[in-house]
C-alpha cells in the first residue's frame, strides 16, 4: 500500500506542476517528485532479494582483490570508498539511490518530465530495489539514449561506457547504437524480428548462448548451470502479455508515422525507438526461455520509459494523444501493482520488495 501512496504523491505534484503556468512551479514539482523518490528509495531497510548480497560485498571489498569479487568496477571503488572513510554500510544505498534517481531526473530536464517521472515510479522504481547496480546502469543509459537521439555520439558513448562500469550487460547497448542509424523498412524490421524468435524457440538460442565457450569466459559464465538456470514459470501469461503490448504497439505506430513521413530515413528519434522496442521484445522472449536472461530485459526497461516520453510528440489528434498514452499508463499501473504484490520478501526469490521497511524499523 505504501507504493501505491508514493505513486499518488508524486502523480499529484506532477500534476499540480504541470497544469500551471510558470516554469517555477513546473520545476519545483520536479524537485519535489526527486526529493520524494530519493527518501523513499534512499532509507529502505532490508528491501531488496540482494540486500544482503550487498552488505557482504560491503565486508568483503577491504580484504578481497577486484577479480574475487566478481563485481564491476564502479561498485568494487564505491564500496571501497564508503568503506574506507568508515561510513556504515547503509550509505551505498544512499549513494547509489541518489545516483540513479538524479541521472535520470537530470536526463530528461523539462522534456515531457511528467511521463518520464511516472514512468520511473511505475517501470523503474521497485526494481532499482533490487537490481542495484543494474538500475544505475538504466538510468546511465537513459541519458546515453538522450544523447544519441539528439546527435550527441561522443557523450552518448562516454554515458553508456559509465553503465558498463555500473554493470556489464550495458555493453548490449553499443550494437542497438550502431543499428539505429539505420532507416530499417516495416519489411526488414519484421523479417529481423521473425528470424531472431525462430532463433529462440526453434534453435535454442537462450540455451546455446548460456552453454557457450564464448560465455564462460566472462563473469556471467557462472549462471551456466547455476540457480538462475531454469526455465521461466510463465503463469498465466497475462504479464508477459500486457509487457509486450506497448512496445509492439509502438513499433507499429512507428511504421504508420513513416508512412506519412518522408524524411523518416532523416528521423533519428523514430530509427532509434524502432531498434529500442524490437530489442525489448527480443530481450522478453529470451527471458521466457531462461530465467537468467531476465537481466538482458531488466537492462531495457529504459525503452518502455522512453515511449512514455516521446510517443507524445509524434502524436498531433490531442483525443488520440490522450487516450494512448493513458491507456499506457493504465498498463503500466496495472503491472505495478502486480509486481508489488508478487514479490513479497518472505519469498526469498523475485524482487523481495513487499511489505516496504524503512531504517526507521531497526529495532524490528
Amino acid at each position: 500500500m505504501f507504493y501505491i501512496i508514493i505513486f499518488i504523491i508524486c502523480l499529484a505534484v506532477l500534476s499540480i506542476g504541470n497544469c500551471s503556468k510558470t516554469d517555477m512551479l513546473k520545476k519545483s514539482s520536479y524537485f519535489i517528485c526527486w526529493v520524494i523518490l530519493f527518501l523513499f528509495s534512499s532509507l529502505r531497510y532490508k528491501i531488496g532479494t540482494d540486500y544482503v548480497n550487498y552488505l557482504e560485498l560491503y565486508n568483503l571489498v577491504n580484504t578481497s582483490h577486484f577479480q574475487d569479487l566478481r563485481i564491476e568496477p564502479f561498485y568494487f571503488f564505491l564500496m571501497r570508498g564508503i568503506n574506507v572513510l568508515g561510513f556504515d554500510p547503509h550509505y551505498l544505498f544512499i549513494v547509489s539511490s541518489l545516483l540513479t534517481i538524479s541521472v535520470f531526473f537530470l536526463s530528461f530536464g523539462k522534456q515531457n518530465y511528467f511521463f518520464a517521472v511516472v514512468g520511473f515510479v511505475l517501470i523503474l522504481m521497485l526494481p532499482s530495489f533490487s537490481l542495484m547496480r543494474q538500475a544505475l546502469a538504466v538510468s546511465f543509459l537513459v541519458l546515453s539514449s538522450q544523447l544519441i537521439i539528439t546527435s550527441k555520439p561522443w557523450q552518448s558513448i562516454l554515458a553508456c561506457v559509465l553503465a558498463i562500469l555500473c554493470h556489464y550487460s550495458a555493453i548490449f547497448f553499443l550494437p542497438l547504437m550502431i543499428a539505429g542509424k539505420y532507416p530499417f523498412s516495416r519489411k526488414q524490421a519484421f523479417a529481423i524480428l521473425g528470424f531472431l524468435i525462430i532463433a529462440v524457440y526453434v534453435f535454442q538460442l537462450p540455451r546455446l548462448l548460456l552453454d557457450s565457450s564464448l560465455l564462460s569466459r566472462t563473469v556471467y559464465g557462472v549462471y551456466a548451470g547455476g540457480s538462475y538456470d531454469f526455465k521461466t514459470a510463465v503463469g498465466s501469461g497475462v504479464g508477459v502479455l500486457l509487457r509486450n503490448l506497448t512496445p509492439c504497439f509502438v513499433v507499429l505506430f512507428l511504421y504508420r508515422v513513416k508512412s506519412t513521413h518522408k524524411k523518416f530515413s532523416e528521423d533519428r528519434l523514430c530509427r532509434y525507438l524502432v531498434v529500442f522496442n524490437m530489442a525489448y521484445l527480443f530481450a522478453t522472449i529470451m527471458a521466457l526461455q531462461i530465467h537468467i536472461f531476465n537481466r538482458f530485459s531488466d537492462l531495457l526497461l529504459f525503452v518502455p520509459i522512453l515511449n512514455l516520453v516521446y510517443l507524445p510528440n509524434l502524436i498531433q489528434n490531442k483525443k488520440t494523444r490522450f487516450l494512448i498514452m493513458y491507456s499506457m499508463l493504465a498498463i503500466y499501473f496495472v503491472l505495478f501493482i502486480a509486481d508489488i504484490y508478487n514479490n513479497p520478501s518472505s519469498r526469498g526469490t523475485g524482487l523481495g520488495i513487499y511489505p516496504y521497511r524503512s531504517i526507521f524499523h531497526l529495532s524490528d
